[in-house]
């Protein structure tokens, strides 16, 4: 597990911060799955915090595509084309941000749900 300044900076530096902090994302998610019989913790779908992530990135990616084509496009229709993935850059980045609700929604929810079965359950 990364150290709190890992957690932290991983999100400032290049390139490490389109994997480490999904990573942490990741691990809190899993350890905060409900506990099963036995007190090992169940498994839970990472499907949530998957595509929340890809959405994020893939904004971002989109974003700098929408940059370079605009700095080079020299007619109309190139800028028109420009600013189509700009949009769809917009589009992405607010299914993220919507995702991000729900991922924190259902991780806190998880993280109380553990909290209230205490440190072991029966059985």
């Amino acid at each position: 597990m990364p150290t709190r300044g890992w957690a932290i900076g991983s999100w400032f530096i290049p390139l490490v911060h389109l994997f480490l902090p999904f990573r942490i994302c990741l691990q809190i998610w899993m350890a905060s799955a409900p506990l099963g019989p036995g007190a090992t913790p169940r498994r839970v779908s990472t499907v949530l915090p998957t595509v929340w992530w890809a959405l994020w990135a893939g904004s971002g990616l989109a974003y700098a595509v929408a940059d370079q084509m605009f700095k080079r496009a020299e007619d109309p229709e190139a800028w028109r084309n420009s600013l189509a993935v700009g949009i769809l850059a917009d589009a992405l980045m607010a299914a993220a941000a919507v995702l991000a609700i729900l991922f924190v929604r259902k991780l806190t929810a998880m993280q109380h749900a553990r909290t209230i079965s205490g440190p072991y359950t029966a059985a």
